[in-house]
């Protein structure tokens, strides 16, 4: 609460205003319309808990580029720990951090999966976490980002690292809606004041507060990104999405249009995000602080 009388730089709090937040966090200048998103939704540690995966403690000897192994050697349609264990083919794809790439990406390795990872589970310094959801779909994530926070797709079919950290909505109807959430400037804002560092950590996105069913209204876009992501994609080389970097139609062929494309629909997205959680109001008051925070963290961490 703000009191009245009091300048405008100084904030008046009972302590039992920042148990509102998971973690009480000490941001005293925060409002109370953002306190009350962290009580009016469920955090996503109950809707779709973050999970880490492997870290096999030596890249060089357990993963490769998908393109060292080639296509035909890498099995791209496992769906569960128990196909993967009768899989005759060694190399299964191994989803990582990707930088700021949002909607689509972090699928450029491979890794040793043989067995369900034998040789790596009886390597002494590897960890290897929540087996069980392996090749599930979801969506995940890059843990240091110095320009704002960044989500991907899991299409499933995949092991994940401790880089590429995921979670697992229960319907895809929600993973797509936590997907929009997640690359929201609300989400970025939001993740600041739970860690004011370039480091997310999954403790950090367990406590955001997001929809627990799907909204149309988002998914809608998010669909769309997808699709024009995928376009990006498969016109470089290097994507394991890679079809050809020619294509029939001159206005896919155009990077420009798609770039503006993904664009336009991204921002529209943040007015459906905004939308949703009621903030609309005052949505222009966090993209300035969203802007001036990544701004400014950039600067520290170049």
């Amino acid at each position: 609460m703000i009191d009245e009388n009091l300048p405008t730089n100084v904030f008046t709090l009972r302590q039992s205003e920042f148990r509102a937040i998971p973690g009480s966090p000490w941001v005293y200048w925060v409002s109370e319309n953002v306190r009350i998103l962290f009580l009016k939704f469920k955090p996503m540690e109950v809707v779709a808990k973050p999970r880490q995966g492997i870290a096999t403690s030596d890249n060089f000897r357990f993963v490769r580029y998908w393109f060292e192994i080639g296509i035909n050697g890498i099995n791209t349609h496992i769906k569960s720990p128990v196909e993967a264990q009768f899989s005759k083919k060694k190399w299964v794809l191994y989803l990582k951090g990707a930088g700021q790439k949002k909607w689509l990406g972090g699928l450029d390795a491979v890794v040793n999966w043989k067995h369900n990872g034998r040789e790596i589970a009886s390597f002494e310094k590897s960890v290897i976490r929540n087996p069980d959801h392996f090749f599930k779909e979801g969506v995940t994530w890059t843990l240091v980002g110095a320009n704002g926070f960044s989500s991907r797709i899991n299409p499933g079919g995949a092991v994940f690292d401790v880089g590429g950290s995921c979670a697992f909505p229960n319907e895809y109807d929600l993973i797509l809606t936590i997907l929009g959430v997640l690359n929201s400037r609300l989400t970025t804002y939001l993740l600041r004041l739970l860690n004011p560092t370039i480091n997310t950590q999954v403790g950090d996105l367990a406590r955001l507060p997001v929809p627990s069913s799907g909204i149309e209204s988002i998914n809608c876009y998010v669909r769309k990104l997808l699709r024009y992501s995928l376009l990006v994609n498969v016109l470089q080389e290097d994507k394991f999405y890679f079809i050809s970097p020619i294509l029939g139609n001159k206005n896919l062929n155009d990077d420009n249009s798609i770039l503006s494309k993904i664009t336009s629909f991204q921002e529209e997205l943040q007015k459906e995000v905004f939308n949703f959680y009621n903030i609309s109001g005052w949505c222009n008051i966090i993209s300035v602080k969203y802007w001036t925070l990544t701004k400014k963290v950039s600067q520290e961490y170049p």
